[in-house]
This record gives C-alpha cells, sequence and structure tokens, in this order.
C-alpha cells in the first residue's frame, strides 16, 4: 500500500469492526464448545447407562434420560450463549457512545450521551433523536431485534435465565416473546435461546453498526451538514 493510499485510511471505527469480527469467532467457538461438551456428556451419560445395565425398558430409564436432556438444555446451552448475549449488547453499547462521540465534536456539541439520564439505550436513543438529530436505526427490524436482544440480554444479566426472579410485568414481557416462538423458550423456569436465534441477533446488531458507521462516514464527507 503506497503512502497516499495510507493517508486516505478511514481507522476512526477499527475497534469497533475488530469487536465485531471478535464477535463472530466467539459465537463460532460457543457452538463449537457446546457440541463438544454435550457430546462428552452423552457419552459419560451412555457409560452411566451401561454400567447401570439401565434400557429403555426400565422403568427409571425415562425420568434419568429426561434429567440429562434438561441438563443440556438449561444447564449447558444457557451457561454458554446467555453470557454471549450480554457481549453482544455490550459491544454494541460502547460501539453507539463511540460513534456519538464523533458526531458531537463534528457538531460542536457540548452534552455528551452519557450526560443523559436512564438506561444505556434509552439514552442511546435520546441523544442521537434529539441531541445529534442523527439516525440510530435506518429499518424498523434493527430497531425491533435490539429491543429483542436487550429483553433476553437483561434476564441472563439480572437473573441468570432465572424467569420467577423477574418481576411480573418483566415476566408478561417475557412470555409475549416466548410466544412468538422465534427461538427462545423456557424449561423448569429457565429461559433457553436456540443457536439459530442468538446468530440472527449477532447480525442484527452488525449490520445495524456498519450502517450506523457508514451512515457516519457519508454524511462527514458531505462536510458534515446539519440535518
Amino acid at each position: 500500500m503506497d503512502l497516499n493510499a495510507l493517508k486516505n485510511l478511514d481507522l476512526r471505527f477499527v475497534t469497533i469492526t475488530a469487536e465485531l469480527n471478535t464477535l463472530r469467532y466467539h459465537l463460532d467457538l460457543v457452538e463449537k464448545t457446546i457440541g463438544q461438551t454435550i457430546a462428552i456428556r452423552d457419552a459419560e451419560f451412555e457409560q452411566y447407562l451401561s454400567d447401570a445395565q439401565l434400557t429403555e425398558q426400565d422403568e427409571e430409564w425415562n425420568c434419568i434420560n429426561q434429567n440429562h436432556q434438561r441438563e443440556e438444555q438449561i444447564g449447558i446451552t444457557r451457561m454458554f450463549r446467555g453470557p454471549y448475549l450480554v457481549s453482544l449488547y455490550s459491544v454494541f453499547e460502547f460501539s453507539t457512545i463511540e460513534i456519538a462521540s464523533h458526531i458531537q465534536k463534528k457538531k460542536g456539541i457540548d452534552l455528551a450521551l452519557n450526560d443523559l439520564s436512564g438506561s444505556s439505550y434509552e439514552k442511546a436513543k435520546k441523544y442521537y433523536a434529539k441531541v445529534l438529530k442523527f439516525k440510530l436505526f435506518s429499518e424498523p427490524k434493527q430497531t425491533q431485534d435490539l429491543a429483542l436482544l436487550i429483553n433476553l440480554r437483561n434476564i441472563f444479566a439480572h437473573s441468570n435465565g432465572r424467569i420467577d426472579r423477574l418481576s411480573k410485568d418483566k415476566q408478561e414481557k417475557l412470555y409475549k416473546i416466548l410466544n412468538q416462538k422465534i427461538g427462545a423458550t423456557q424449561d423448569l423456569g429457565f429461559l433457553c435461546v436456540e443457536a439459530d436465534l442468538v446468530a440472527k441477533l449477532y447480525g442484527s446488531v452488525r449490520e445495524t453498526l456498519i450502517d450506523l458507521i457508514e451512515r457516519f462516514k457519508e454524511w462527514d464527507k458531505a462536510g458534515a451538514p446539519n440535518n
């Protein structure tokens, strides 16, 4: 790469793109580890059945097998996918703060995003709309996916996926999500999320942030006009 090309290279958001790429590798690793862990547990379970000389014809086999399956669902998958959703939202949260700071400087605004009160997401929506006057989302689907991510993330972050630890209104909100049958389920009072839903939410966060960065760059290239 020649010097002129290096001078024109925009590295302002390299940390965000690096984190998004790392999240993709992280998700691949999460699913691979879940598969490997379940395979190990299945082998241990089969060995236990063999040592105990239990078969499907035995009365206690069904109960033991159900417990084994639930351990995989509410134990292994929950403990890997839940923290991933927490990390995913964290990257979104701090990326929107970083991008907002660039728009703030370009517009010469004194008020920073973190000067506002409220939850991180409510502050971001208010700051982009009312202060920066710059769209945080360009598509309604991005808003819907982010709202879903926040709801699921909060349950894992605040109650480790335990539904009975939620307030009544949060439980009602969650059951509305579960009734949509989009890959979020509950088992024995624990929130579980399927791999396809986690991948979808990652894709939506990536699309939203890349879109926000590109719109900022186009706006900046045009001379950062007031909008």
